[in-house]
């Protein structure tokens, strides 16, 4: 198995899409959809701040965004792997564009090879 795992914390983020699940949710599947990647579920939840948490399950491996909105805080994770191809370039051109979404100020971002 090939796969990489993108993930990190995107601090200073635009206000509006740290509680407009709807929009981020939207664009989100328009990334994944627009890397030829495959969703097969998605699970979230809002919470009484307006933050929220969500995971979409993709044939490749999955995406997860949790927001902090009193922080202006996003933890972004994105990990693909696949037995008959790297996803790697993949995995980083939607954790980048994702990442665009939020407007950050700052970016630390990790990457995991397994």
């Amino acid at each position: 198995m090939r796969g990489i795992h993108v993930f990190g914390e995107l601090s200073g983020c635009d206000s509006s899409t740290l509680i407009d699940i709807d929009s981020v949710l939207r664009r989100v599947r328009e990334i994944i959809d627009s890397a030829g990647l495959s969703r097969v579920s998605e699970a979230m939840h809002v919470f009484p701040n307006g933050g929220y948490t969500f995971v979409i399950c993709l044939a490749e491996s999955h995406l997860a965004v949790h927001t902090w909105v009193d922080e202006r805080l996003v933890t972004l994770d994105v990990f693909m792997c696949n037995v008959t191809k790297d996803h790697s370039a993949d995995a980083q051109r939607v954790f980048d564009e994702v990442s665009v979404v939020f407007h950050p100020e700052h970016r630390h971002v990790q990457t995991v090879e397994r």
